[in-house]
């Protein structure tokens, strides 16, 4: 039976009432005037769910009084951690507290499924949304990074070490790599996202020391994505490992979401002619 919940500003209904397509069809209406809309279709939502834990039963639709859907709001949840992802109002719609509705919602059930935490990410210059989270009690964590590079750009003086040994990982052997990370990597970038995204490859860095590194991404058909690093040994090193990556695939682009602002591996990437197209937020909301 559906669960239909009513708010004072509008219905609230689960997301698992609605089909991937439906889903889709209502993110991409909320998001005609975003700054990034980042459309989306009825496989890349089912691909979004699935690889970000996105629990349907805890994310909502809100209905106008006629009962069409008029904005969205997505959870995650991993173990007791919850995230909030794509949540967006019609344009018409908006000024009705539709998105606060969609907030007290999505809390309730991370707390009610025993979450400790709830974060986001908010982009750079989306003031409302800002306003909105911060009046909810979140607070900053750090600013992110989206950044691309075209293809084949910036091979031409590499400075490789060429005292390190390059190895590419095995299929087999990445998901205990990606188990040694120190990083704090933001939920798009965690291991259990890589890992559920797939088509991963990687190379392994050792140095005359014996210090050891390695990069972990998704290759895509035309497009690199979902990197993850290991620990920072020196420049030449992340330089190499990354002229390994666009050396073995010069005609994917690259687009790598979430990069921490303050990571040593961001200078790497602007050598190797990565360019930054915008910047987010990262936000918590502590139990």
């Amino acid at each position: 039976m559906m669960d239909i919940q009513t708010a004072s500003s509008g219905i609230l209904v689960p997301a698992s009432a609605y089909d991937y397509a439906a889903l889709a069809e209502i993110y991409n209406d909320t998001r005609v005037d975003y700054i990034v809309p980042m459309p989306m279709n009825a496989a890349r939502m089912k691909e979004y769910v699935r690889a970000y834990d996105i629990a349907l039963d805890a994310s909502f639709i809100v209905l106008d009084d006629g009962g069409e859907p008029v904005g969205i709001g997505m959870l995650g949840i991993r173990d007791d951690r919850a995230w909030i992802t794509r949540l967006g109002v019609l344009p018409s719609q908006r000024g009705r507290r539709l998105g606060q509705a969609l907030m007290d919602a999505m809390r309730e059930a991370a707390w009610e499924r025993g979450c400790r935490s709830i974060q986001l990410e908010v982009i750079e210059g989306n003031d409302p949304a800002r306003h909105l989270f911060i009046s909810n009690g979140f607070v900053d964590i750090r600013d992110l990074l989206v950044v691309r590079r075209p293809p084949r750009t910036g091979q031409t003086s590499p400075l490789l070490d060429i005292t390190s040994k390059m190895t590419p990982i095995a299929p087999d052997d990445i998901a205990e790599i990606l188990a040694s990370r120190t990083d704090c990597p933001s939920w798009l970038d965690e291991s259990p996202s890589l890992l559920q995204w797939g088509q991963l490859r990687g190379y392994e860095a050792t140095t005359a020391d014996g210090e050891r590194t390695w990069v972990v991404y998704h290759a895509g058909t035309l497009q690199l994505t979902h990197f993850a690093f290991g620990p920072y040994i020196k420049a030449s090193i992340a330089r190499t490992l990354m002229f390994a990556v666009h050396t073995e695939h010069p005609r994917s682009d690259t687009k790598i979401e979430n990069v921490p602002a303050n990571s040593p591996y961001w200078p790497i990437m602007q050598s190797l002619g990565y360019i930054p197209t915008f910047t987010r937020q990262e936000m918590v909301l502590h139990r």
